[in-house]
């Protein structure tokens, strides 16, 4: 299977207007707009989608953020060189927000500073922006709100594959669609299979194996072997060299980690200096050699299908989400001291981790228990913003936050104000939990009891509606907490349970 293969699917997108509704519309429908933020998951196809809503515009600039400077100085003048350069009716296409090689927030002031000097709308240029929907900046949606308008604006967050799109992508790899669908539900890896890149994945080890791993994490392992070891007939060509396979992945880890860490997107070979890349130089050293990293594992790396080339003697990952894997496997090796060392930085007299290192803290957490404490203890904001943290790592992060609520530690209150998502922390028969802590009746228990509604409502957990109406009519509850019972009845309860409404007029 060919990792660079691009499918001709039709994907969909949801438009949401300023005053908070929604639409669905097709790729091509965003032409109609001058300013697009694009945001999507990683792995989701932003990449494609937007190289396909360049096709059809007239004198498009393609711009990887990550290519545009290592600095914010770097990166403003880089802006300005673009802007300088492009004519009314063109659109500028700014890739990957959440790849600069900055730090976002610093990216994103340099872009509204941009569009408050530039007057992109004014002088008739238009622009798109995509970005990973966990990082987006909102002060960069206003910003382009504010010099576009909001009719001229789009903030389209890309959907997931549909069933039609999944069975045309399996119709295209000749795969038995019954017996995948079989594995996929088996597995369990239902949301794995509604993303293109863990999708390609799951057809790799689908076709290889029969059937499917039930964590993203081993659909990554395997992904990663077969990606390497299916260079088996270029090796029996001479074209890689013939070495096993954990010596091409230590060095693949190796090098992942310096990239993400440092802010470089890929390796140079070549004796001349390359923006944003590894020089030869540097890699060509006793301390990366001792690390696993020499000539022979580095063409073997390069000429795998873990890599891509976008000019002669360089290489990249194929896929940032497999090289933050892959730095990750190796970052989770550390001692718990060094991996917070690598991935958290202060602010304000707290650690948390770089935004750039999101994702690889994700997956460092899934794969090292002790950082997964300390990551849910420390920064839940990341675990609720991560497109790959795993259920164990969300069920740790609730139940942190209820122990806070439990001992005071954390109000409700500060939990509305805060950026933690709930919604995205949902996890397997996290019905149970939640009903315990509904059975709560004290009133210093009262925040904790204020999460959990706050947790039915945002999960949908219609099956609660009985221990919601218990807790409306239960005059030793705390009223608030009973007033809030109601309001989450309203919007989760089912007819039994709205029956009993009737018995809550006197709150």
């Amino acid at each position: 299977m060919n990792a660079g293969k691009i499918w001709n699917i039709k994907r969909w997108w949801h438009l949401r207007k300023d005053d908070g509704a929604k639409t669905s519309v097709e790729t091509d429908d965003l032409r109609q707009f001058k300013a697009c933020c694009l945001l999507g998951a990683g792995g989701m196809g932003k990449t494609v989608e937007l190289e396909r809503l360049a096709s059809g515009l007239p004198g498009v600039r393609v711009h990887r953020l990550a290519d545009e400077g290592t600095s914010s100085s770097d990166l403003a003048n880089s802006l300005k060189d673009i802007s300088d350069g492009a004519q009314p009716g063109e659109t500028i296409l700014l890739d990957s927000l959440d790849e600069a090689l900055i730090p976002i927030r610093n990216a994103g002031t340099a872009i509204t500073k941009w569009l408050r000097n530039e007057k992109l709308a004014e002088r008739g240029i238009n622009l798109c922006i995509s970005c990973r929907p966990g990082v987006w900046p909102p002060f960069v949606e206003d910003a382009i709100r504010t010099e576009f308008g909001n009719d001229a604006t789009a903030i389209a967050t890309l959907t997931p594959l549909d069933y039609v799109a999944v069975e045309a992508v399996l119709e295209a790899e000749a795969i038995d669609r019954a017996a995948f669908s079989n594995a996929v539900s088996v597995s369990g890896s239902d949301a794995l299979a509604e993303c293109p890149l863990t999708l390609k994945m799951l057809i790799r080890i689908f076709a290889s194996e029969g059937d499917l791993p039930k964590r993203k994490t081993d659909v990554f392992k395997k992904a990663v072997r077969l990606m390497v070891m299916e260079d088996d007939e270029r090796r029996d060509r001479g074209h890689v060299p013939d070495i096993n396979f954990d010596r091409i992945r230590a060095c693949a880890e190796a090098i992942a980690c310096c990239l993400l860490t440092s802010g470089l997107r890929g390796v140079s070979q070549s004796s001349e200096p390359v923006a944003a890349m590894l020089d030869w130089e540097e890699v060509d050293s006793d301390n990366m050699r001792t690390i696993g990293v020499d000539q022979t594992s580095l063409n073997a790396l390069s000429g795998s299908a873990l890599s891509v080339s976008d000019q002669p003697r360089t290489f990249r990952f194929v896929h940032q989400q497999i090289a933050e894997y892959l730095a990750a496997c190796r970052i989770s090796k550390l001692p718990l001291h060094q991996i917070i060392s690598l991935l958290a930085s202060e602010e304000q007299g707290v650690l948390v981790i770089r935004g750039t290192l999101l994702e690889v803290a994700a997956f460092t957490a899934s794969l090292n228990a002790d950082f997964q404490v300390w990551l849910s203890d420390n920064d839940p904001v990341l675990v609720a913003h991560s497109d790959v943290a795993n259920d164990e790592l969300k069920k740790t992060v609730v139940h942190g936050l209820a122990d806070r609520f439990r001992n005071q530690l954390l109000t409700d209150a500060q939990l509305y104000r805060s950026e933690i998502r709930l919604e995205t922390l949902q996890y397997p028969d996290s019905e149970s939990d939640i009903r315990d802590w509904l059975l709560c009746r004290k009133q210093s228990e009262a925040d904790l009891i204020s999460f959990a509604i706050r947790c039915v409502e945002d999960w949908k957990l219609a099956e609660l509606d009985e221990e919601l109406v218990d807790l409306a009519i239960d005059e030793t509850a705390p009223y608030d907490c009973r007033r809030a019972a109601l309001h989450a009845l309203r919007a989760v309860g089912g007819p039994i349970a709205k029956k009993r409404l009737c018995s809550l007029s006197a709150l």
